[in-house]
């Protein structure tokens, strides 16, 4: 399978095109991702940036994939052709993603401009539109502002609990939606 092809290529960095330094540590974490993730039917990514997190989350398989970016460096027709193969509603979006709706969905993931201020207006715009999860890279404090907005929305939605964290490399965050329901 084409998604398949495209996981492995990120995980032992053969991708061909890729500006590896810009991938970050993403490529490590598709493992986790595969794991803990499996059985997601729809999952809004904002920030694919070269789809190496693209590639991690239609491999899960969701019945519904969203990616939204203010600009293109994903292959948006191999990655349309790939999520074709598996059967998963694919849709890329331009645009900015604290301006955008999003429908509702199981999970949103979070790696676009890493500030306390565009993280923070992410999370009020858009989390209650989320079910499960919240999924968030680049929150090393000694990098990134993202993990400040993060605790600044989160000190006000108590029913998200954090089921991960870690500050390896980029960082890493998961938060759960206890109430799970919209």
């Amino acid at each position: 399978m084409l998604i398949d092809e495209i996981v492995d290529s990120f995980k032992n960095q053969s991708r061909p095109n890729i500006r590896w330094k810009m991938v970050g540590d993403m490529y490590k974490r598709i493992d986790y991702i595969q794991k803990t993730f499996a059985g997601i039917e729809t999952i809004t990514e904002f920030g694919p940036f070269q789809g190496c997190s693209t590639a991690a989350w239609l491999s899960l398989r969701p019945k519904k994939f969203v990616t939204v970016d203010q600009g293109v460096s994903l292959d948006v027709d191999l990655y349309k052709k790939a999520a074709e193969e598996i059967g998963v509603d694919f849709e890329f979006r331009i645009g900015n993603d604290i301006e955008i709706d999003i429908d509702p969905c199981d999970l949103l993931f979070i790696d676009t401009v890493h500030t306390e201020d565009h993280t923070y207006k992410e999370l009020k715009r858009h989390s209650n539109q989320v079910h499960t999860y919240l999924v968030f890279h680049d929150i090393n404090l000694d990098r990134f502002d993202t993990l400040k907005g993060i605790n600044k929305w989160w000190k006000d939605h108590p029913q998200w609990i954090l089921k991960y964290q870690d500050f390896e490399d980029c960082g890493f965050m998961v938060l759960e939606n206890k109430q799970g329901n919209l």
